[in-house]
């Protein structure tokens, strides 16, 4: 398809270039709705948000810092540094021992279902269950998602008519 002659299956007759240029806003206004907002369907959900990993640290006791950063496959000296690094807050520590062993997993690993393996292992059953389940931290709404995405394809296709505008009135 070559635009500079304009788009032949889309017009019967040619009457102007802003016809034509109206034709191309519509395919393309058509070609953006139809495609919709990417996080709609991110595919499958395999990793472990940083919310979601504040929420375990708050939630997991003190006492099983050790047990929780073994299972994880953290060595005994390493979660030592690591808990006096933080002047023995096992909330900070915690956090840390997530994000180090999430950042050695490699590419495409299910860190989601490795790290509620962890959690079971470490008798924290029911956290492992609401990881699973996404249920840890409140998913957002999305009530206003509609309007902005109204707004952002409003302003392209404005943006776009405007251009479409000023390339015909230059041709004239």
């Amino acid at each position: 398809m070559y635009l500079s002659n304009g788009l032949s299956f889309c017009r019967k007759r040619r009457t102007s270039c802003t016809m034509d240029g109206f034709c191309l806003l519509y395919l393309l206004m058509i070609l953006l709705k139809k495609s919709g907002d990417v996080e709609t369907n991110p595919g499958p959900d395999r990793i472990v948000s940083e919310a979601e990993f504040i929420k375990l640290s708050k939630l997991i006791e003190p006492s099983y810092y050790k047990e929780v950063g073994v299972n994880l496959e953290i060595s005994n000296a390493e979660l030592g540094q690591i808990i006096m690094q933080h002047l023995q807050h096992t909330n900070d520590a915690l956090m840390t021992v997530f994000t180090r062993w999430r950042d050695k997993q490699p590419p495409g690993t299910d860190i989601r279902t490795l790290l509620a393996e962890g959690l079971e292992r470490s008798d924290l059953g029911s956290l492992s269950g609401e990881l699973l389940a996404g249920s840890l931290v409140p998913k957002r709404t999305g009530e206003n998602k509609k309007q902005i995405m109204s707004a952002a394809l409003q302003r392209a296709l404005t943006a776009i008519a405007n251009g479409l505008l000023l390339q015909a009135a230059s041709k004239h």
